[in-house]
């Protein structure tokens, strides 16, 4: 897919959001690019600033679970550093240094557990139905979600509903479930049976 939406870019390093959105380094003018994932289209965030002046081949990391954009650089003095950059701004602030050789810092990856879906426990309090079934591009289909607070003690229970697809980009999405038990106040005193 063709890159549209800015003049010649010379673009270093490539990350990929949980959106699909793909970011990258255009080395003419030292910013920060976003590219549609599906379109193609760039548009420039902003310059990653004066604190990084040389970008070594551009090596960036995304990580998804937190939203956070990481990237390696330079200062003048060839003093390698790890940077977080605002997606928003595009400006990059130095996290720590990695060395005095910035050839040694030509890659950059990130390892995680795979966010919430990766080790989802089941919860005997929570149901859906349907349980599988397949969705059009562009349809909707209704999901039925049960709460059962009984056996359950009072206080607060949370689980993640991971459902699962074959977008090549968010294979697995998380809805977060928090459920909190109270008292039983219908109840409480009993009541009459006549």
């Amino acid at each position: 897919m063709p890159i549209t939406g800015i003049d010649l870019p010379m673009l270093l390093g490539l990350a990929i959001d949980g959106d699909g959105a793909f970011f990258s380094i255009d080395q003419n003018t030292a910013s920060l690019v976003r590219i549609d994932g599906e379109t193609g289209f760039a548009t420039v965030a902003g310059p990653i600033g004066d604190e990084v002046t040389l970008l070594l081949n551009g090596p960036l990391a995304f990580d998804r679970m937190h939203n956070v954009l990481y990237m390696i650089g330079a200062t003048e003095e060839f003093l390698a550093g790890e940077y977080v950059v605002d997606l928003v701004s595009g400006h990059a602030g130095l996290l720590g240094t990695v060395g005095t050789d910035p050839q040694l810092a030509s890659a950059l990856a990130l390892a995680d557990a795979g966010g919430p879906c990766s080790n989802a426990t089941p919860a005997s309090w929570l149901s859906f139905d349907p349980d599988a079934g397949t969705v059009a591009p562009g349809d909707t289909a209704s999901i039925a979600v049960t709460l059962d607070a009984n056996g359950l003690a009072e206080g607060r229970y949370e689980a993640d509903l991971c459902v699962r697809s074959n977008d090549p980009y968010r294979h697995n999405v998380p809805v977060h479930v928090t459920f909190d038990v109270g008292p039983d106040t219908l109840f409480a005193d009993g009541f009459d049976v006549e």
